[in-house]
């Protein structure tokens, strides 16, 4: 993504965007939960939303993404069959239900 469409981001995830970008996600929405009004926000907290291609590797992207955030982000998987659409959503959670910093001993590759 060029410089000037990486300003346009709201300044508070521009970072975490950018290393996003980096690992190879793509990001369909963003936001820092604090620069816009109220009534214009996702999510009144940090977030970014991933598109994944491939819905079979949902999972596996999930937990790629959760190890490419810092600490303090939760990320949840979903998926509609209807249309085959497959995102995952980060938020960051500070002192809440979020990543610490080990996987616990379930979180594998494998997809069940």
């Amino acid at each position: 993504m060029p410089d000037d469409l990486y300003s346009a981001l709201d300044p508070g995830i521009r970072d975490i965007v950018r290393l996003l970008h980096g690992a190879g996600f793509v990001t369909t929405d963003s936001g820092d939960g604090v620069t816009k009004p109220p009534d214009e926000r996702t999510f009144d907290v940090p977030h970014v939303v991933c598109r994944v291609d491939d819905h079979q590797r949902l999972i596996k992207e999930a937990f790629r993404l959760w190890r490419t955030l810092p600490v303090g982000w939760r990320v949840e998987a979903n998926f509609c069959p209807h249309d085959r659409v497959a995102l995952l959503v980060a938020e960051y959670l500070p002192g809440g239900e979020a990543r610490t910093d080990d996987a616990p001993p379930e979180a594998t590759d494998t997809v069940c």
